[in-house]
């Protein structure tokens, strides 16, 4: 799908969503309601714009790198806060050919605060992982202990018809894994003991793979996190000299960041995380920290915060949104009120999948380590970024 849009997104711009140009009809904080040429009329976050985006460049993208990265933080400020700062040249702080990953998102947070916006804007802090902290797992694994990275080290990946490609890891920040094909893909047998399959990632309008159900409940919570742009399953495999063998480890997920250094997980029970498992993990964590991603090695979750998540994902696509219900909603429970309360936005039947769906996307907060029920405590979400 080829996705096009003017540099500023207003009322009257037609926009290539698929076939058919759709035309701009509302621009808010939240999302663009398009009409498309039958009079139908439909809505779009932000985030999902800029999502269709990855799939073909927009016209619009400047060609200097510099104004690139420009434009970039600008598409990142209307994602966060309905508005874009302009600015006549981009700062040397935003030129990629001068400047680290790591020293333009403090630059980046700094536009950020500085436009103007009704919703306070908090930086996500370095190293932080898709997951909430809140959450909790029922079994946390210890720390990855350090080790030296194996001479002839090397990361290979599938590219987009299915070769084989090797890279060293001084060039692996270069390519962008959140959208390679995964490096292998499960098999299906019978008498299989665990759950492989697709999950469809409301994020990046496309499917994530996964081999078992607790990759797939990492995957959720990373689909759920405003701040990751892509998500890709099996990205990639690390391979090493280990004696007279290859030694090799395939890590499970990939998370490209909008805020932050890429993180790379691996998702395994502490119960069967053997020696062989943690040495592979510490190799990964090294090979991580020296490309300049972020690595972490992710347990069993909390059965009630994962049923609650579950629950939410059965509302994560677009087509659960309905400003005329939304907004009623967001003016609710502004001050903190039971879930019952939705009832006075009108029919339950109509109400409550854009209930959920709001929930979802961060812009009403509960606390989900409890199981979800009528008197569960909704209120409105300040900053979606920190939802719970």
């Amino acid at each position: 799908m080829t996705v096009s849009r003017p540099p500023e997104t207003g009322e009257g711009n037609q926009v290539l969503a698929g076939d058919p140009a759709a035309t701009v009809v509302a621009v808010t904080g939240s999302g663009v309601q398009l009409q498309d040429v039958t009079g139908t009329r439909f809505t779009l976050t932000h985030g999902e714009l800029l999502c269709e985006a990855a799939a073909g460049l927009p016209d619009c993208l400047p060609g200097e790198p510099g104004g690139t990265a420009q434009w970039r933080d600008e598409q990142a400020a209307r994602v966060l806060t309905g508005t874009s700062p302009r600015a006549a040249e981009p700062g040397p702080q935003h030129d990629p050919r001068a400047t680290t990953v790591r020293q333009r998102d403090p630059a980046r947070i700094a536009d950020l605060r500085a436009a103007p916006s009704a919703v306070p804007i908090s930086p996500r802090p370095q190293g932080r992982v898709p997951a909430s902290s809140s959450c909790g797992e029922r079994g946390a694994h210890p720390a990855v202990e350090p080790c030296e990275l194996p001479d002839g080290i090397r990361l290979v990946y599938a590219d987009d018809r299915g070769r084989r490609r090797t890279l060293r890891l001084e060039d692996a920040a270069l390519c962008d894994f959140g959208q390679v094909k995964p490096f292998r893909e499960p098999p299906a047998y019978r008498g299989q003991r665990n759950f492989p399959g697709w999950w469809w990632s409301a994020s990046t309008r496309s499917h994530v793979v996964y081999e078992s159900w607790l990759e797939r409940h990492h995957i959720i919570e990373a689909d759920r996190d405003a701040r990751v742009v892509a998500i890709s399953g099996q990205p990639f495999e690390l391979t090493w000299p280990q004696g007279k063998k290859q030694g090799g480890h395939v890590p499970d997920l990939f998370c490209r960041m909008l805020d932050g250094p890429a993180v790379v997980t691996d998702c395994r029970p502490v119960s069967i995380a053997d020696k062989d498992f943690r040495r592979k993990a510490a190799i990964t964590a090294a090979a991580c920290s020296r490309i300049g991603w972020d690595y972490r090695l992710a347990g069993e979750p909390d059965p009630v915060w994962a049923a609650n998540l579950r629950w939410l994902a059965g509302y994560r696509h677009p087509r659960f949104a309905d400003a005329n219900i939304e907004e009623p909603l967001v003016a609710l429970f502004t001050g903190a009120q039971p879930l019952s309360a939705a009832r006075q936005a009108g029919d339950p039947i109509r109400v409550r999948p854009v209930l959920f769906h709001l929930l979802w996307r961060g812009r009403l907060s509960a606390d989900l380590t409890v199981p979800l029920g009528e008197t569960t405590i909704l209120t409105v979400c300040a900053d979606p970024l920190e939802a719970a």
